[in-house]
């Protein structure tokens, strides 16, 4: 282990943070401290579907104290700036990007709701 680039820690968390994180951790097939690493730092994640889960993860892990108005009013506003990224692209159209949208933004609804 190259000791300038890393740097082992000890933390204590609740027993919910330990579980999310060993869950990112086996789900995305990397350490937990890559999963901290991400999370914390911001470092980036070439493969989308990684990318993918790890975001609805961590959306899930955010919102999970929130009511049903106040998650809506989260995943309205984030599906806006992610709509607004894809037509930003102009390799989309606005049907297709809104077609994707709401094809994935009812599956994203019920993974959130479920984790909660």
């Amino acid at each position: 282990m190259n000791t300038e680039l890393f740097k082992e820690i000890k933390a204590t968390v609740t027993k919910k943070t330990e579980e999310e994180l060993t869950k990112h951790s086996e789900h995305l097939k990397i350490s937990v401290g890559e999963v901290i690493d991400m999370l914390v730092s911001g470092t980036s994640v070439e493969d989308p579907e990684k990318a993918v889960d790890l975001i609805r993860d961590y959306i899930s892990l955010i919102t999970n104290t929130q009511n049903d108005e106040q998650l809506e009013r989260t995943l309205f506003a984030i599906l806006g700036f992610c709509f607004n990224a894809v037509i930003e692209t102009k390799k989309y159209s606005f049907e297709e990007a809104f077609g994707a949208m709401i094809a994935n933004s009812e599956a994203f609804k019920k993974y959130i709701s479920k984790n909660k």
